[in-house]
């Protein structure tokens, strides 16, 4: 177990219970909230460091350590957490809205770059503020509203399509309707960070971000637009596979 020797959270007059699947920095995030500070750094206290990382992993055993907390996460909430920094989002939050409406904070499993549907309801997760319309950036404002004030929960829930839960129950390692172009792939030996890696891996193989790193000399931005177009083929039927190679070669 890692700590973070150099921080300490100053103790709060409001303590918050954590969920257990929980964002690390969105608990943090809750307990700033809940006691009015106006930002996390008003928090967290250092003797010799400037400025506290703000990360999954850093502040996930800031929490851990600090003993007054009595701090707890679920064993899957621990093992995205110590996920390579590359396979999580670093700046910005992905949600679902109904789950906000429902309890309001920023669930560990949507953290994932690879992440693109919410289970739970069956929707596509969504990463832009419904007023503003700019991405919501990691540990600023309150959890389940945009920096600008709006309510994050309000936006209408999107379907997700059979190609995209396939993908997303491959990543939770959950099994998936038979016949897809993926299949035969021996997924049961993979790790969820192997999983979340060739997801990835896949997403930088498709047609945009083959053309957009030809253009501008580096990799596509991984978004949810390319997750969901990278579904169809590799999560879809067979037939779909075919179809998107067949219409890939005509179009361009």
């Amino acid at each position: 177990m890692g700590s973070i020797p150099n921080f300490e959270i100053i103790k709060p007059l409001i303590h918050v219970k954590p969920y257990m699947d929980e964002d690390p920095i969105s608990y943090l995030m809750r307990l700033v909230n809940s006691n009015s500070y106006n930002a996390i750094a008003w928090m967290i206290f250092s003797k010799t460091e400037k400025r506290f990382a703000l990360t999954h992993h850093a502040t996930f055993y800031l929490l851990k350590s600090t003993v007054w907390l009595d701090y707890k996460a679920s064993l899957l909430t621990e093992e995205i957490v110590s996920f390579p920094a590359v396979l999580l989002n670093k700046q910005t939050i992905k949600f679902c809205p109904e789950c906000l409406m429902e309890k309001r904070y920023y669930r560990m499993q949507w953290q994932r770059k690879s992440a693109l549907v919410c289970l739970v309801h069956k929707v596509y997760l969504q990463e832009y503020c419904p007023e503003c319309l700019n991405k919501i950036p990691v540990g600023k404002g309150r959890v389940g509203y945009c920096i600008c004030g709006a309510d994050l929960s309000i936006l209408p829930m999107i379907k997700a399509s059979q190609s995209a839960l396939n993908l997303q129950f491959f990543i939770e390692r959950k099994s998936f309707q038979s016949g897809e172009a993926l299949a035969n792939v021996k997924a049961e030996d993979m790790s969820l960070a192997d999983r979340d890696q060739f997801v990835i891996k896949l997403a930088s193989w498709s047609l945009e971000s083959i053309l957009y790193k030809d253009k501008n000399d580096k990799k596509m931005p991984l978004s949810l637009e390319i997750l969901d177009d990278i579904s169809l083929p590799f999560f879809g039927s067979q037939k779909s596979f075919m179809c998107r190679i067949l219409s890939r070669c005509l179009q361009y």
